[in-house]
C-alpha cells in the first residue's frame, strides 16, 4: 500500500529534512557514494592493453612522480613514473606529448575530492611517442 504524502512532506524529504514525532525539524545527513559506470574507466581491470594517451601533467606525491594522462575520450589515467620503460628508439615523453603505451590496468577508482573516475596502470612500456599535437592543419 502506497503512503500518501503532502507536497510539503515530499519537498522536505527531497531536501533531507525529516520531522521527529515531537514536531521539531532536523537535518538528516546522508552520504551517498555513487556507483561509477565501468565504461568511464580506461580498459578492463587486471588486463593488459595498448592505450593512446596524452601526458597532461606530472604530479609529485610522497617523493614519487606520477603522470596524469588522458585518452581521446577524456578518460583520466595515472601512471607511476618508476614503472615506465621505453621500447627501442623511442624518445622520452614530455608534458603535452601524445604516446602509445602498453600497460596493465591495476586499479580503477574515483578521486576522493571530486569523485571523478581514474584508472591506475602498472608494467608500462612506451611503444611510440607522437610528440605534441598541432592544432589546425
Amino acid at each position: 500500500m502506497a503512503v500518501k504524502r503532502t507536497i510539503r512532506e515530499v519537498r522536505a524529504l527531497k531536501q533531507g529534512i525529516v520531522r521527529n514525532p515531537g514536531g521539531k525539524r532536523t537535518q538528516e545527513i546522508v552520504i551517498v557514494k555513487p556507483m561509477i559506470d565501468p565504461s568511464q574507466f580506461i580498459g578492463e581491470l587486471n588486463r593488459a592493453g595498448t592505450f593512446h594517451v596524452k601526458l597532461l601533467k606530472i604530479i609529485e606525491s610522497d617523493g614519487k612522480r606520477y603522470w596524469k594522462v588522458e585518452t581521446r575520450e577524456k578518460k583520466i589515467g595515472i601512471v607511476p613514473e618508476s614503472d615506465v620503460q621505453y621500447a627501442a628508439m623511442v624518445s622520452p615523453v614530455e608534458v603535452n606529448d601524445c604516446f602509445l603505451m602498453a600497460a596493465v590496468v591495476s586499479r580503477q577508482s574515483a578521486t576522493t575530492i571530486k569523485g571523478e573516475p581514474q584508472t591506475f596502470f602498472r608494467d608500462i612500456e612506451i611503444q611510440k611517442n607522437y610528440g605534441t599535437p598541432t592544432k589546425g592543419k
